[in-house]
């Protein structure tokens, strides 16, 4: 809320009237749409930069989501609740003014709602749940888009002209490629023109928080690159990407494991969620910077989610009404017990 505020007030609200040299180009940023020349503030909410309240969107409405589907299978008087969030976050998304996180918005409401549909217990007749759950979440997040154009015009204009010129591929100034694959290539490419790309710089030298750093030593290492996999190569040496890719897919190997124990069952869209997101964050966001992963708050969600994520078929055996699995002829003892 605070955000959306931010958004339609401008950045003078919340932010100080001046910010420190080293936070300047973080936290007062302003964008402007590349053919009809319309302005639009950046919001940072309570953080210290508009990329880590966009980042923060999309952790936040992939646990909504998975909330909205999982409180279908349970008496709660809060889902109304759950619904609201889901359309306050769809007009946060609109208004931060971020295509990283509009997209990984949408991505997370289809392929979430794909997978609920997909693991649905059909024939006990829940599956209709689950539909009603993603109608509803449409219905409010259109409901909420359509009262910020009705009330604010010139905000949602501003935003939408931004999107849809730099995102439509019929438009002149379409930047979708260039920015999804053909920016982070070069990127990579670049990081081996820098020094000691064999064996690496040192963990941190061209991390996030260097410009801290920089103000506290009185220089700045200037070897970095914006792509995740470039950076762990400047960093820690060209078989930095390969370690990386490994134990990522290790995690995302024995998260699925854990998922697939938990189908047909009310904690599904929970762990959907969870892994959707650790997917999300160590492939996708990564190939486009390391930033997001080195973010303090989307990090210690993926853990603190991983945590939970492994402790769930021991929630579910302790929940005997939870569980709404068909029985087959091959069920994990823990889920059998529930």
């Amino acid at each position: 809320m605070l955000g959306i505020v931010q958004a339609i007030v401008g950045n003078t609200f919340l932010n100080p009237a001046h910010l420190a040299p080293e936070l300047e180009d973080l936290g007062n940023l302003t964008k402007t749409s590349p053919l009809s020349g319309q302005l639009l503030s950046l919001p940072d909410s309570v953080f210290v930069s508009s990329g880590r309240f966009a980042e923060y969107l999309i952790v936040a409405f992939t646990l909504a989501l998975g909330t909205a589907a999982y409180l279908l299978f349970h008496p709660s008087r809060h889902r109304k609740l759950v619904f609201g969030v889901v359309g306050l976050l769809g007009v946060a998304t609109l208004l931060s003014g971020s295509r990283t996180a509009l997209v990984g918005v949408l991505a997370s409401g289809l392929v979430l709602s794909a997978g609920f549909l997909w693991r649905a217990p059909w024939r006990l007749r829940q599956a209709h749940r689950l539909i009603r759950a993603i109608r509803r979440s449409l219905v409010v997040a259109g409901l909420a888009l359509a009262v910020l154009v009705l009330l604010f015009p010139k905000d949602a204009s501003s935003r939408l002209a931004y999107y849809t010129e730099t995102m439509n591929p019929n438009s002149s100034a379409y930047e979708g490629t260039t920015r999804a694959w053909d920016y982070p290539v070069e990127n990579f490419l670049l990081s081996f023109t820098k020094p000691n790309w064999l064996v690496g710089n040192g963990i941190g030298t061209a991390s996030l928080g260097g410009q801290y750093v920089a103000k506290l030593l009185g220089t700045r290492l200037n070897i970095g690159v914006e792509e995740g996999y470039g950076q762990l190569v400047i960093e820690m040496g060209v078989v930095a990407p390969f370690l990386w890719i490994l134990w990522t897919a290790s995690l995302l190997w024995y998260s699925w494991k854990v998922v697939r124990r938990l189908r047909a069952t009310s904690l599904f869209p929970i762990a959907l969620a969870i892994i959707w997101y650790a997917f999300l964050l160590l492939y996708l966001l990564t190939f486009a910077g390391l930033a997001p992963y080195q973010n303090y708050v989307g990090n210690i969600y993926l853990w603190l989610m991983i945590g939970i994520l492994f402790r769930l078929p021991a929630v579910l055996a302790g929940e005997p009404t939870s569980s709404l699995a068909v029985p087959s002829r091959r069920r994990d003892p823990e889920i059998r017990s529930g």
